[in-house]
């Protein structure tokens, strides 16, 4: 198990610097104003997804949490 998520991670993060790298490699290749322009996109849209999916992975953890609650003041 340890090594399939060790996998996953570097898969993850592999995924993250080819991203990254094509995002730097666009910037640069619009000079100096587009490639502001373009890392302040980025930027602000890479806060937007990970805002998402963080809420998404703790309203998951919550309502996982709000089950087992449930479940144990019923069998009280």
């Amino acid at each position: 198990m340890g090594l399939a998520n060790s996998d996953l991670i570097k898969g993850a993060v592999d995924m993250l610097t080819a991203l990254l790298t094509g995002v730097n490699n666009l910037a640069d290749s619009l000079g100096p104003v587009g490639g502001t322009i373009t890392r302040f996109l980025a930027a602000f849209l890479g806060f937007k997804i990970g805002k998402n999916v963080f809420d998404n992975i703790f309203s998951s953890f919550t309502s996982t949490f709000a089950k087992m609650g449930n479940f144990f003041e019923n069998e009280g």
